[in-house]
C-alpha cells in the first residue's frame, strides 16, 4: 500500500471517529436537555400544587389533610389545567398507601397504559433512551415526593407520553444527523484535496535523499521506491558512506583549532551541556592556573571537561555562562581574576549563545585583556578626534584661501600704482583689512583647537535642556511651539556645563532660524544603555543631502549674515564629552539633531 493510500486510510478513520464522537455527545446532549426540561417543568407544577394543597389544609382544620386536597376547588383547577395541556398526559397527588387523593386523567391513559417510571428511560444511554422512544407508546411517570405540615403525606405523579417526547426531540436529532453526516463528507473530502500538499514534505524527502546519493556517488541503477522503508535502507547507507568522511571533518577542526590558536583573544566553545569543544591556550592557561578558582577536577586541558569541573560554582565566569545560558541571551561583563603572575587580571568577559531549530546548542566564551581593549578605545578616540579636527581645518582653509587671494591681487594693484605715482591708501587699507581678517580666522582656529580644561560636575541632563530652553530666543513674534519630552527620572552626565549649554544653545538657535514662519520644536532625553540620547528637532526648511556632511565645519554657513562658527562649536563640545552628534534632515520637513553623551 502506497504512502498515500495508507496516510487516507489513517485520515478517513480518524475523522470517522471524531464525527462519531461528537454526534454520540450532540445527541446525548439533546436529549438529556429535553429530560431535563420536562422535569424542570414538572417540579415547577409541583411546587404549586403543593402550596395549593397546604392552602387548602390550612384553610379547612376541621378536615383531614385528604379530604381538604380532594375539596378544594383551586387544587382540582390546577391538576385539570395541567393534565388538559400538550406537555403532560395525567397530574395526580397520591396518598402515602398509594392512594389517589386528586387527578386530571381526562383519557384514563394511567389506569389502561403502560406507566414506566422516568429514571428507567434515564438511567439508558442515549441510543438506549432514542430506541425505547421510537417503539414505546408507554407513559413515563415523574415522581415528587409531598409534605404537608412537614410531614410526609405522599407524591405528586406527572405522566408523559413517550411519544410526545419522540416528536419533539426528532427533529433536533435528524438535524444533527444530517450535520454530521455533511461535515464527515467534506472532511473526508477536504482530507483527499490536502493530501497531495501535505505530502508534498515527504516527496520532498525522497528528492533530497536522491539528491544526497547523486552527490555522494552512491545511486544505483535499480529504481528508487517511495517508501519509508526503503528510504530508510537508503539513509543506512548513506550514513555508512558520510561516516568515511570523519578524517576530512577532523581535519577542518584541526585547521579551525589552528586559527583559534593564532588568535589575540581567549576563546570557549562549549555546547550545550556547557563541556569544553575546543579552547585556546591562552585560555587554557588563565582558567586552569587560577588561584582559588579552580574546581574539583584536576587536568592539564579543558577540552572535553566541564565548565562546572574546572572552575569553582562562585567563579564570575561560571556565574556569567549559567545566567547567559538561561536567559539564551547574549552577556557581557568586567571580570578580575587572579592569576600567577598577577594579583588582579581584569578582562572584557563575553558569552554570545547559538541555538539550532530552536534548541539551545552551545556558547562561544571570549575573554579579551581589558587594558589592550583601552590601548584600542584610546587609539580609537584619537582617530575620531583627528577626523573632527579635520572638519575644522577644512573650514579654516577655505576661509584662510579668501583673504589670501584679496591680498594677492591688492598687493598687484599696489604695486602698479606705487610706480605710477598715484594714492595707495585704498589697497593698504583693503590689505590692512584682509590681514585682521585673516587673524580672526587664525585665533578662531587657535582657540577651537587650543587644550580646554573641562571643569565637569554631575548633573541631569534633563536640568540641563530645561535651563539651554531659557536661553532660546523664544517669541510670540516667532510663532514656535516648544514640545518637550523628558524622562521620568533624572539623566546623570558629568560635563562642563557651560560649555554644553553653549553648544545646545547654538543648535537650538539654528534650529529658530530655521523656521521663520513658525513651527515646532521639540526636545526630547532618554536613556540608551550607558548613555544618555538628547534630541533636538524642527519642522523648518531642512539641509540638503550635500550640505549635510559640511555643516560641522568651521565657517561654513548658508545665511547671508552667518558666521559658520555655531554648530562647530557644538559639534566640538560634544566631541570634547566623548559624545556623538549626528543629524537628520529632509528638506520642507525640518532637522533633527541626535546627541549621545556617556551616562555617569
Amino acid at each position: 500500500m502506497s504512502v498515500r493510500a495508507r496516510y487516507l486510510l489513517v485520515i478517513v478513520g480518524l475523522l470517522l471517529v471524531v464525527v462519531a464522537a461528537l454526534a454520540y455527545f450532540q445527541g446525548s446532549r439533546l436529549l438529556s436537555a429535553h429530560l431535563t426540561a420536562k422535569n424542570a417543568a414538572g417540579n415547577l407544577v409541583a411546587a404549586n400544587i403543593f402550596a395549593l394543597a397546604q392552602r387548602a389544609i390550612d384553610s379547612n382544620p376541621q378536615k383531614s389533610a385528604q379530604d381538604a386536597i380532594k375539596d378544594d376547588a383551586q387544587v382540582s383547577a390546577w391538576l385539570a389545567a395541567g393534565g388538559n395541556s400538550r406537555y403532560f398526559s395525567y397530574l395526580a397527588i397520591l396518598a402515602a398507601d398509594n392512594t389517589v387523593v386528586v387527578e386530571s386523567d381526562p383519557y384514563q391513559l394511567r389506569k389502561t397504559g403502560l406507566v414506566i417510571p422516568i429514571e428507567s428511560l434515564a438511567s439508558k444511554s442515549w441510543v438506549g433512551q432514542w430506541w425505547e422512544l421510537r417503539r414505546s407508546s408507554a407513559l413515563y411517570e415523574f415522581s415528587t415526593p409531598l409534605n404537608v405540615n412537614n410531614q410526609p403525606f405522599g407524591r405528586f405523579v406527572v405522566g408523559l407520553p413517550a411519544q410526545t417526547l419522540h416528536d419533539e426531540v426528532a427533529p433536533s436529532l435528524r438535524l444533527t444527523l444530517i450535520v454530521t453526516l455533511v461535515t464527515a463528507l467534506l472532511s473526508i473530502l477536504f482530507a483527499v484535496l490536502l493530501s497531495n500538499l501535505v505530502l508534498r514534505p515527504l516527496r520532498e524527502f525522497f528528492g533530497l535523499i536522491e539528491q544526497l546519493e547523486v552527490e555522494s556517488a552512491t545511486q544505483t541503477n535499480e529504481p528508487s521506491s517511495q517508501d519509508l522503508q526503503s528510504a530508510a535502507q537508503r539513509l543506512r547507507e548513506l550514513g555508512r558512506r558520510f561516516a568515511g568522511n570523519r578524517n576530512e571533518i577532523e581535519a577542518m577542526r584541526d585547521q579551525l583549532r589552528q586559527v583559534v590558536n593564532n588568535l589575540p583573544d581567549r576563546l570557549l566553545l562549549l555546547d550545550r551541556e556547557q563541556r569544553v569543544m575546543m579552547a585556546s591556550p591562552e585560555a587554557e592557561h588563565l582558567l586552569l592556573n587560577a588561584n582559588g578558582h579552580n574546581g574539583n577536577r584536576s587536568a592539564s586541558t579543558l577540552r572535553g571537561a566541564l565548565l562546572g569541573e574546572v572552575l569553582s560554582k562562585d567563579h564570575p565566569l561560571m556565574s556569567l555562562t549559567r545566567r547567559a545560558f538561561a536567559a539564551r541571551q547574549p552577556r557581557e561583563e568586567t571580570l578580575i581574576l587572579s592569576t600567577p603572575e598577577e594579583a588582579e587580571h581584569k578582562l572584557l568577559a563575553s558569552v554570545q549563545v547559538f541555538e539550532e531549530r530552536g534548541q539551545l546548542a552551545g556558547a562561544l566564551l571570549t575573554l579579551r585583556d581589558f587594558e589592550s581593549l583601552k590601548r584600542l578605545e584610546t587609539q580609537l578616540d584619537y582617530a575620531t578626534r583627528l577626523a573632527a579636527l579635520s572638519r575644522i581645518t577644512s573650514g579654516v582653509a577655505h576661509e584662510v584661501k579668501n583673504p589670501l587671494h584679496a591680498m594677492v591681487l591688492h598687493l598687484e594693484l599696489l604695486r602698479s600704482k606705487l610706480d605710477t605715482g598715484k594714492d595707495p591708501a585704498k589697497h593698504v587699507d583693503v590689505l590692512t583689512s584682509e590681514v585682521n581678517r585673516l587673524n580672526r580666522v587664525v585665533q578662531t582656529f587657535l582657540d577651537f583647537t587650543r587644550p580646554v580644561q573641562l571643569q565637569t560636575r554631575r548633573y541631569d541632563a534633563n536640568e540641563l535642556l530645561q535651563e539651554v530652553l531659557l536661553l532660546a530666543p523664544i517669541t510670540a513674534d516667532s510663532r514656535v511651539v516648544v514640545v518637550t519630552n523628558y524622562a521620568n527620572d533624572p539623566l546623570w552626565i558629568e560635563a562642563d556645563i557651560d560649555l554644553l549649554k553653549q553648544g545646545l544653545l547654538n543648535i537650538i538657535i539654528n534650529a529658530f532660524q530655521a523656521m521663520p514662519d513658525g513651527g515646532t520644536l521639540t526636545l526630547m532625553t532618554a536613556p540608551q544603555n550607558n548613555h544618555i540620547e538628547l534630541n533636538i528637532s524642527d519642522t523648518g526648511v531642512g539641509i540638503p543631502e550635500e550640505m549635510r556632511e559640511k555643516i560641522f565645519n568651521l565657517y561654513f554657513t548658508t545665511k547671508e549674515k552667518g558666521s559658520g562658527i555655531g554648530l562647530a562649536q557644538a559639534f566640538r563640545a560634544v566631541q570634547m564629552h566623548s559624545g556623538s552628534i549626528d543629524v537628520e534632515s529632509e528638506v520642507g520637513q525640518g532637522t533633527r539633531f541626535r546627541i549621545i553623551l556617556p551616562a555617569a
